[in-house]
């Protein structure tokens, strides 16, 4: 079975669209390479680039396979729904995320295209990167804005099922 970091190194074939769904200032610490914000991705599907005219609904051909990731999976998992109803006909959520990504020993990258070995995690509990890779706790403030992020997602989630 291909995974996707084989996907995306192999190139010539379906385009990938990897979106990262956490904060900006999660962003800040270390990305996947080729990674665009859920914003941008929006933005794209809705029309403001060529992916996006790929993947609209009625245009011919299967459009490119958009894959969201976060730090553990569930913002990402999230987000899919997001994606989906701003054009995207298939979506993603990559299996253990972010985490996952580095116990596979798979590369990431600073905003500039630097490779690093850091990866942002919400505290100590959920430091559970590969041991060469270095977790980047923020302030508690911080991590109650992008906890909040989280239980609103939660509240959604939940409402959708009433």
């Amino acid at each position: 079975m291909e995974t996707l970091h084989d996907a995306m190194s192999r190139g010539g074939g379906r385009e990938i669209v990897l979106v990262d769904c956490r904060t900006p200032e999660e962003r800040e610490v270390s990305v996947i390479p080729g990674a665009i914000s859920k914003d941008e991705a929006i933005e794209r599907a809705r029309g403001g680039g060529a992916a996006g005219a790929a993947g609209a609904a009625g245009a011919a051909g299967p459009g490119p396979l958009c894959v969201a990731y976060c730090t553990i999976g569930f913002r990402s998992a999230q987000a899919t729904r997001e994606l989906e109803e701003a054009g995207y006909r298939e979506t993603a959520n990559l299996t253990g995320s972010l985490l996952a990504w580095t116990h596979a020993g798979l590369p990431l990258q600073t905003p500039e295209g630097e490779t690093t070995r850091r990866v942002h995690v919400f505290g100590s509990a959920w430091a559970v990167q590969r041991d060469d890779y270095e977790a980047v706790l923020f302030p508690p403030w911080t991590a109650r804005a992008a906890l909040g992020a989280v239980a609103g997602g939660i509240a959604r989630m939940l409402s959708f099922w009433k």
